[in-house]
């Protein structure tokens, strides 16, 4: 904000993208240094540093950085392979070094590029071939207009940022400082700051393949969790693709309570699903519905696990009255689950039994964990009845699959 005038008017007159950003930085070096000048009081400035030295150090790059991309527009990328130098310019690392680690420290920015999972940026064989928008006064952004092919336009895009070590590469994972992101964002305009967002709530939804019986999954997903939970602060708080924002939410409530037991989190998530779809109209009101529907079931799940049963029991209702039957079986298995942790066996034993006719009318292949949990009703009433508790937990091992041998 401190930099709209003359900022504005310089960015106006740049036509790639990326000296826009880098004209932002410089006029942010430039807001920042008058800011931190001397003040009159004593200790002031001595108190500012230590608080504001890596924002410094960063704005101080940005200005350096600035001068070389407007003289080095048409610069091809480092012949280096993209992962070897961990994304530092050695030039600039002497006089970047605390934005740098900063970033690194603080775990922010969203992965970048789609060559991100194979090396950062670079392809087999990419360091021989002629590198696009590099012709004599074409420039970058000329060129990947010419191109028309979005691929490489992205890999151009991914080494220069690279080259001026705006980008940081960990573990074939790329990342922006949080003050480079919060650049690009300011430069944006709300229409294409909508756009952003959608667009990465349509790619995490692509990519999140969390499932709760598949171990396999769980460490994608928590690759994914931060970027997850980021992506959707910023749509639910401009209202864009609640449904998908939503499910994605509830999706990341879900792996939070159940492989990482952070449930006070995850709670937190889940009465943000919530919220979003409350205050949102989605078109569809029957699958509105339904997403709300799962949605409420996760976080009385949750509720559970933090012993609020009275909660969950609430939202479980809730969930009944426009779920489908499918649904609904597990619906009433989570509010017999519930009921057994209240010790009220006689309601609990009612609706696990609902649970299971619904499930055996409909051919439902998930019978077993509902006869288990009828079991233990049996096990638990006065007297027990262990015949029949036996019997229920012979059925429940026949349906189940056997588990996958496991090999030295």
């Amino acid at each position: 904000p401190a930099g709209a005038g003359p900022g504005s008017a310089l960015i106006h007159t740049l036509q790639s993208p990326l000296p826009a950003l880098l004209a932002g930085l410089g006029v942010g070096s430039v807001a920042l240094a008058t800011a931190l000048r001397p003040s009159r009081a004593p200790g002031t400035t001595r108190t500012l540093i230590p608080t504001l030295g890596k924002a410094l150090a960063a704005a101080a790059v940005g200005g350096a950085v600035l001068s070389r991309a407007l003289g080095l527009r048409g610069r091809p990328p480092p012949s280096a392979p993209a992962d070897a130098d961990e994304g530092m310019d050695p030039q600039l690392s002497r006089g970047s070094s605390a934005s740098v680690e900063g970033g690194a420290e603080d775990g922010s920015g969203a992965a970048l590029g789609p060559r991100a999972v194979t090396g950062g940026g670079s392809s087999a064989g990419a360091e021989d071939e002629a590198w696009p928008g590099t012709e004599p006064g074409g420039g970058v952004a000329g060129a990947a207009e010419a191109r028309g092919s979005i691929g490489v336009a992205a890999d151009c895009a991914w080494h220069t940022l690279k080259d001026f070590a705006l980008l940081l590469v960990r573990q074939r994972t790329g990342s922006i400082h949080r003050l480079m992101q919060h650049v690009l964002r300011d430069l944006q305009t709300p229409a294409e700051a909508c756009v952003s967002v959608t667009c990465c709530v349509e790619a995490l939804g692509r990519l999140w393949a969390f499932d709760r019986h598949n171990s396999e999954t769980w460490a994608p997903a928590g690759g994914l969790l931060d970027h997850v939970k980021t992506v959707c602060a910023h749509a639910g708080d401009r209202g864009l693709r609640p449904l998908a924002t939503a499910s994605l939410l509830t999706e990341c409530g879900d792996f939070m309570a159940i492989a990482l037991s952070r449930f006070t989190e995850a709670q937190h998530v889940l009465e943000r699903a919530c919220a979003v779809l409350s205050h949102e109209e989605c078109g569809d009101p029957e699958v509105q519905s339904q997403v709300e529907a799962r949605a409420r079931r996760t976080l009385a799940t949750v509720l559970r696990y933090r012993g609020a049963y009275d909660q969950a029991v609430g939202y479980l209702n809730m969930a009944l009255q426009v779920q489908d039957e499918a649904d609904q079986a597990e619906t009433l298995h989570e509010m017999g689950v519930t009921y057994v942790r209240m010790h009220s066996l006689d309601c609990a034993r009612r609706f696990l039994e609902q649970s299971l006719a619904l499930k055996n009318r409909l051919g439902s292949g998930n019978t077993a964990a509902t006869l288990y949990q009828l079991a233990v009703v049996l096990t638990l009433g006065r007297p027990p009845r262990m015949d029949a508790a036996e019997a229920m937990l012979r059925e429940a091992l026949r349906l189940t699959p056997p588990p996958i041998p496991y090999h030295t």
